[in-house]
């Protein structure tokens, strides 16, 4: 009967207001309304559906923009997590939270996107770029870890995001892009000046973690970059080498 309820409401806020408008004022509830199953606001389920119009007029009639799921996310966080840039200004616009439930700052969340626009977007709502999380990993830790995420490092180094910040465990960016073999955000780190020298707490160079790794595509492309005079063939093309 809830998800009855839920489904029948979520209907007209997209097709029929009419009926829509008549639903809450005979049951103000449904503002509040949770799916049976995920957990979800009518308004987080319509943001997730990309729902931009019926998300608006509902908020126009009181929903709140901040509820949480029960898969413990927010209707902004899903939206960056799919992308829905418009989406997301809108929520941004009216007082969605930069944090996650438990306060881990949303940008985070944003990384997988490979979309810059929306970090831009969060930045210029006041979210730190800087910020580290629980492990001390910065942004660019992340975006470092797949070459799918080159675009993020790319703006994330342009806005002067620290390339050499050290994690928990001594990890800078470059060690992140070695360990996952990400050759594509190496190029990159290296070319903005990320130190090839920087131990981890185990006191490995992201040479040294490679090796021991044996990643040797990773380890003949670093030696290649170290020893362009000894390079055959260069698979992607090097940076310049930082001053």
């Amino acid at each position: 009967m809830q998800n009855n309820n839920f489904n029948k409401f979520a209907r007209a806020c997209i097709q029929d207001r009419f009926t829509a408008a008549r639903l809450l004022r005979e049951s103000p509830s449904y503002l509040t309304l949770r799916h049976a199953y995920l957990g979800e606001t009518v308004l987080h389920y319509l943001c997730v559906a990309n729902e931009l119009d019926a998300v608006q007029w509902l908020h126009s009639k009181g929903a709140e923009t901040n509820t949480v799921s029960m898969l413990q996310t927010s209707a902004l966080q899903d939206a960056l997590r799919l992308g829905h840039y418009a989406m997301c200004e809108f929520l941004l616009a009216h007082g969605a939270s930069l944090y996650t439930f438990n306060g881990e700052p949303l940008v985070f969340s944003v990384i997988p996107s490979a979309n810059p626009a929306l970090l831009a977007l969060l930045a210029q709502h006041g979210a730190n770029l800087q910020v580290l999380n629980e492990q001390g990993r910065s942004l660019l830790h992340i975006s470092a870890s797949h070459d799918a995420y080159l675009p993020m490092t790319e703006y994330l180094l342009a806005q002067s995001v620290a390339v050499n910040s050290t994690a928990s465990d001594g990890f800078t960016p470059l060690h992140e892009a070695v360990l996952h073999g990400s050759m594509a955000n190496m190029a990159c780190l290296l070319k903005h000046g990320a130190d090839l020298q920087l131990t981890d707490h185990y006191g490995l160079t992201p040479l040294a973690m490679a090796k021991q790794l044996r990643h040797y595509p990773v380890v003949n492309w670093l030696e290649r970059y170290l020893h362009p005079e000894n390079a055959l063939q260069n698979v992607i093309p090097f940076p310049a080498r930082a001053a």
